[in-house]
């Protein structure tokens, strides 16, 4: 090659460097670090890692090994699993990782501590995309334990929309107290507030291993979640079915007021808190014309071709009922005849479904 030739340009993967790197993993023979990680029974494991890779993508590694107050020797980790820590340094060798639900805590935890921001994107988008309503509880707990408010919405709405089903998987009885708490201010559950009742009793029993409830031992375990739940939001025939079973967990007082807060939506409890959560039959309403005016004038709204009119929402919405009234196409001498409408509702950008709407035949 002359001197005023181009060199080509070297396709380092095809010589074997990204290889290389790979078979760096967990390499006992040329490791400069170990991490030690004791397991529950007492036994330690040494896995071996390369300061300068992990330096390269974390700035913590970075000043723990290059920086002033280095640390030399073998680094103790705790809180953490060695299959969890191994899955976390696949980030480092193989830019990617291979995850599960039973460490994604772990890993989760390790990439907050060592401030991955890359790692902890491809963990919340794991999770996002394994979530179902028997894991949405452990999903919530770490968006909100590691501040990730995009998933803590996206868990919020799975919770929203299988309400009942999250109530009967075993993440939500093995959830902690704080992560009740959120539960219950969720502003919209798809179930009866006498389900949430119910299954804050279920977490009461697992909590405690036992199954005969007493005043004191639900109060221990709730504490202040027990005037969360929306008792104001059931009907009469729904608090007094509980009355039998459970009766003995309210006092006199608290008696009174539920009574007070089932009969009368302005009615402001002392005791419990005004539970903000939606009722069970919201409307939004949608009118194209003023019906009063038309009722004074006597006239109808005519349209001559397909209108459309749309709403959207930056809150889950539980859909009761779509109600269509007083639309009809009239006929001379006779009664008007059913006019179809056609609804789209669509959920995340997302279509989910399309139905049609008939009203009455008007005369």
């Amino acid at each position: 090659m002359s001197s005023n030739e181009t060199p080509a340009p070297i396709d380092y993967e095809n010589v074997g460097l990204t290889t290389s790197v790979w078979n760096l993993y967990l390499n006992v023979e040329i490791a400069d670090v170990n991490f030690i990680i004791t397991s529950s029974n007492g036994q330690e494991d040494r896995i071996p890692a390369h300061k300068v890779l992990l330096a390269s993508r974390s700035d913590v590694f970075k000043a723990m090994f290059y920086g002033p107050a280095k640390e030399e020797g073998d680094v103790k980790i705790v809180d953490t699993t060695s299959t969890a820590f191994k899955q976390f340094l696949q980030f480092f060798y193989f830019g990617r990782v291979s995850l599960t639900m039973e460490n994604i805590g772990y890993v989760l935890g390790l990439v907050n501590k060592y401030n991955m921001p890359d790692g902890m994107n491809v963990c919340v988008s794991f999770i996002k995309d394994t979530l179902t309503e028997n894991n949405a509880c452990t999903a919530y707990g770490l968006a909100i334990l590691y501040d990730q408010d995009n998933l803590k919405q996206f868990a919020e709405q799975q919770i929203s929309r299988n309400t009942k089903a999250v109530f009967e998987s075993a993440s939500f009885l093995k959830c902690n107290h704080a992560i009740l708490g959120h539960i219950l201010n969720i502003d919209i559950l798809s179930c009866p507030e006498v389900e949430v009742f119910k299954a804050c009793i279920a977490w009461v029993k697992a909590a405690s291993g036992r199954e005969v409830l007493t005043r004191k031992i639900v109060r221990t375990h709730l504490v202040d979640l027990f005037y969360e739940i929306g008792f104001g939001l059931m009907t009469y025939d729904e608090f007094a079915a509980l009355v039998p079973v459970y009766g003995n967990l309210f006092s006199k007082e608290e008696y009174i007021e539920i009574i007070q807060m089932i009969g009368s939506n302005d009615f402001e409890s002392k005791i419990f808190k005004n539970n903000p959560r939606m009722l069970k039959k919201s409307l939004i309403e949608c009118n194209r014309i003023d019906e009063n005016q038309m009722i004074e004038s006597g006239h109808t709204y005519s349209s001559e071709g397909i209108e459309n009119v749309s709403f959207s929402s930056n809150k889950t919405l539980m859909l009761h009922e779509i109600v269509c009234q007083n639309l009809s196409v009239p006929r001379d001498g006779g009664p008007a005849s059913v006019l179809s409408t056609e609804v789209t509702i669509i959920q995340d950008s997302c279509i989910t479904g399309t139905i049609t709407v008939f009203t009455e035949t008007l005369s």
